[in-house]
C-alpha cells in the first residue's frame, strides 16, 4: 500500500479530496431544514408553557449545487488523467533511457572484446618479433662461434683442416636436406593444385553430368507426351475414319439404289445412244491421247525447272550453312582469345590447333592440343586449355544443323 501511494501520490490526493466532496453532499442531502413555529403572541410554545427556556435561534441552510459538484468532479478527473498520463510517459521515457544505457554497455562491451581481441594480436606480433630476434641471435651466436673456429684453426692448421671438413661436410648435408625440402615443397604445391584442378573438374563434370540427365528427363517427358498425343490423335483420327466410312457405305448404297432406278429408266435410251456414244468415244480417245502427250511434255518441263531450282536452293543452303557454321566457329575462337591470360616470355609467333569436345548445351567435355609450331612451348599448350575452359560454357550455335560436338580450329592469340 506504501508503495503504490509512493509511485502514485496524486492518484491518491485526488480519491482523498473525491471521498471528502461526497461526505459533504451525503451530509448536505438528509439534512432537514429547521422550522419555526409562531403563536399568535409572537413566542414559541414552550416559552408559553416555560418561560425559563431558552428560545433557540433560527437556522439557516445552504444548498450545494450538484451541477457545480460535477463541473469540479470533472476538472479533478481531467488532471488526474492529465497527470496519469505524464507519468506514463516520464515511465516511458525513463525504461528508453534504461534501454539506451544497456545499448551503449552493450557497445562499450563490444568495443572491450574488440580492444582485447587487437591486444592479443599485438601480443601475437610481439611474440612473433621476439622470436624472430632470437633466431637472429642464434645465427650471430653460431657465425660467432664460427670464427672462434676459424681463429682456432689459425692456431692449430691440423685441427682446422678437420674441423673445416667436418663443417664442409655438414655444410653439404645441410645444402642436401634443404634441396630436398624444397623439392617436397614443390612436390607438395604441385600436388595441391593438381589436387583443386581434379577437384574443379570434377565439380564441373558432376554439375554437366547432372544438367545432362535433367535435359533428357525433360526430352524424355516431352517425347512421351508426344507420343501420348499422337496416340491420342490416331485414336481420334481412326474413329473419324470409321464414321466417314459408314457415311460413305451409307451413301453409296443410296447412290446404287439411285443409279439402278436411273439405270432401268435409261435402259432404252442408252440402247439408241451406244452407236453415237461408240463414235463420240473414239473422238475422245484420240483428243485425251493428243492432251496427255501435251501434259507429259509440260511434266517435264517442269520436272526439269523444279530440279534445277531445288539443285540451287540447296547450293544456296550448303553456302549459308557454312558461313554460319565460320561464323559460330569464330565465335568460339573469339571468346578463347577473351578468356586468354598471357603467360610470361612467350613468343608471339606461337600458334596450335584446338580440338574441343562440347555438349550441345556449350559444356566442355575434353581439350586436345594438336599440330603446335615450333614456338608454342608446353607452357603456351596449358594456357590455351586453360583459357577454352575459362570460356565455358561456349557460345551456342545458330541452328541445331550448325552445331558440331568436336570442333577444331587454330588458335594463335
Amino acid at each position: 500500500m506504501l508503495d503504490f501511494i509512493r509511485k502514485h501520490p496524486w492518484s491518491v490526493t485526488l480519491a482523498g479530496v473525491l471521498h471528502i466532496v461526497l461526505a459533504v453532499l451525503i451530509t448536505h442531502q438528509w439534512r432537514d431544514k429547521t422550522q419555526v413555529f409562531e403563536m399568535s403572541g409572537g413566542q414559541p410554545p414552550m416559552a408559553q408553557i416555560n418561560p425559563n427556556v431558552p428560545v433557540m435561534e433560527q437556522l439557516e441552510t445552504s444548498t450545494v449545487d450538484s451541477a457545480l459538484v460535477y463541473e469540479q468532479f470533472e476538472k479533478l478527473k481531467l488532471q488526474q488523467e492529465s497527470r496519469l498520463a505524464e507519468q506514463a510517459r516520464a515511465d516511458a521515457q525513463a525504461i528508453q533511457a534504461v534501454e539506451d544505457q544497456k545499448q551503449a554497455e552493450q557497445a562499450k562491451l563490444q568495443a572491450a572484446q574488440l580492444a582485447s581481441k587487437a591486444e592479443e594480436a599485438l601480443k601475437q606480433a610481439e611474440a612473433e618479433r621476439k622470436k624472430a630476434e632470437d633466431i637472429k641471435q642464434q645465427v650471430m651466436l653460431e657465425k660467432q662461434q664460427a670464427e672462434a673456429v676459424q681463429k682456432q684453426a689459425e692456431i692449430d692448421k691440423k685441427q682446422a683442416e678437420l674441423e673445416k671438413a667436418e663443417v664442409a661436410k655438414k655444410q653439404a648435408e645441410l645444402e642436401k636436406q634443404k634441396n630436398e625440402a624444397q623439392k617436397k615443397i614443390a612436390e607438395a604445391e604441385k600436388q595441391k593444385v593438381d589436387a583443386e584442378k581434379q577437384a574443379l573438374k570434377a565439380e564441373q563434370d558432376a554439375e554437366k553430368k547432372k544438367t545432362e540427365l535433367a535435359k533428357q528427363k525433360l526430352e524424355a517427358e516431352k517425347k512421351q507426351a508426344e507420343l501420348e498425343k499422337q496416340k491420342l490423335d490416331a485414336e481420334k483420327q481412326k474413329a473419324e475414319l470409321e464414321k466417314k466410312k459408314l457415311e460413305e457405305q451409307k451413301l453409296a448404297e443410296k447412290e446404287a439404289q439411285k443409279q439402278k432406278a436411273e439405270a432401268e429408266q435409261k435402259k432404252v435410251e442408252l440402247a439408241q445412244q451406244k452407236a453415237e456414244a461408240e463414235k463420240k468415244k473414239a473422238q475422245e480417245i484420240a483428243a485425251q491421247k493428243a492432251k496427255q502427250q501435251k501434259e507429259a511434255a509440260a511434266s517435264a518441263l517442269q520436272s526439269q525447272l523444279a530440279e534445277e531450282a531445288a539443285e540451287q536452293k540447296a547450293a544456296e543452303r550448303r553456302k549459308q550453312m557454312a558461313a554460319m557454321k565460320d561464323s559460330y566457329i569464330s565465335s568460339i575462337s573469339a571468346k578463347v582469345k577473351d578468356n586468354w591470360r598471357t603467360p610470361s616470355q612467350i613468343d608471339p609467333s606461337a600458334k596450335c590447333q584446338l580440338k574441343i569436345t562440347q555438349s550441345p548445351s556449350g559444356y566442355i567435355t575434353s581439350v586436345k592440343v594438336l599440330n603446335c609450331n615450333a614456338a608454342a612451348t608446353k607452357q603456351f599448350q596449358e594456357a590455351a586449355e586453360k583459357a577454352v575452359y575459362r570460356s565455358e560454357p561456349l557460345p551456342a550455335a545458330p541452328s541445331a544443323d550448325v552445331f558440331e560436338r568436336e570442333i577444331t580450329f587454330e588458335f594463335k592469340p
